[in-house]
């Protein structure tokens, strides 16, 4: 039996009880039987009506549960139809526990209510003697009242142990520049430029020379010349080569002549003015 037969069955049970009183006439047998005779009556079973009062969804279990109601024609008998061709729920079984036992007249609350999960069907037809009404999913029949669910609850399980910390993640994307802050206070005026700068000259009259700085000085620039006037090679005369012009660290410059005699410049400067 289906988990939907069996709450069906269920939801008929007072139906279903009245039955067996009506049996159970002990010494007054005969009297019994008479009762059962007039009133359960296998009457016309196309005078019954299965209506559809409300639908109930129940988000948590993806499940449609309708309630129905039924109106009867036969309004001075109980009309008894058994689960079958002429009382059948489909799609399904024929016998998914429906209510088979019908007062007459109208009934809002039949006892039945028919569910079915919505990621197996979407919708369910109840027949009766040709009679039938299809249900389905329509928020304009919502029950009003807060839905209950026809399964029993479930414990809730302990709470499982935390899981390990993941990797980081990767960085993120360089954020845009941020607006130019002020600008900071005045700075205290420089050093003025250095002063008292002049040029040494140095001639040794051979073919090195070198013009050295004062104590207080460092060269900043400097040149250099060689002169062969008169030669130093009588019998070969040519003007003045220089083999080299080079500063001194910063103390001085210094020259080197391949012919002729050595004159070195040095441009020197004291220190700054205070």
């Amino acid at each position: 039996m289906s988990f939907f037969q069996q709450h069906n069955r269920q939801a008929n049970a007072a139906a279903r009880r009245g039955r067996s009183v009506s049996l159970r006439c002990g010494s007054t047998a005969l009297l019994c039987l008479l009762l059962l005779h007039s009133s359960n009556t296998l009457a016309d079973s196309s005078q019954v009506f299965p209506l559809l009062h409300c639908i109930d969804v129940i988000e948590e279990h993806d499940m449609l549960v309708a309630h129905m109601s039924y109106a009867n024609r036969n309004s001075d008998q109980i009309t008894e139809i058994e689960a079958g061709e002429e009382n059948r729920v489909s799609p399904g079984p024929l016998d998914q526990g429906q209510q088979t036992r019908f007062f007459g007249g109208y009934h809002l609350w039949s006892g039945t209510a028919l569910a079915f999960f919505r990621s197996e069907q979407d919708s369910m037809r109840w027949n009766i003697g040709g009679n039938s009404v299809t249900f389905q999913d329509n928020p304009s029949i919502h029950c009003r009242s807060t839905p209950q669910c026809v399964c029993p609850p479930r414990p809730r399980g302990p709470e499982g142990e935390p899981g390990p910390a993941g990797p980081p993640g990767p960085p993120g994307m360089e954020g845009s520049q941020g607006p130019r802050g002020e600008d900071g206070p005045e700075g205290p005026r420089g050093a003025d430029a250095l002063s008292a700068c002049q040029w040494i000259s140095a001639s040794s009259g051979e073919a090195s020379a070198i013009a050295s700085c004062g104590e207080d000085q460092h060269a900043l620039s400097g040149a250099g010349s060689c002169e062969n006037d008169p030669p130093l090679q009588p019998e070969q005369w040519t003007a003045g080569v220089i083999q080299s012009s080079l500063p001194v660290d910063d103390r001085g410059w210094a020259v080197n002549c391949r012919i002729g005699r050595a004159t070195a410049r040095a441009l020197c400067c004291g220190e700054p003015n205070s």
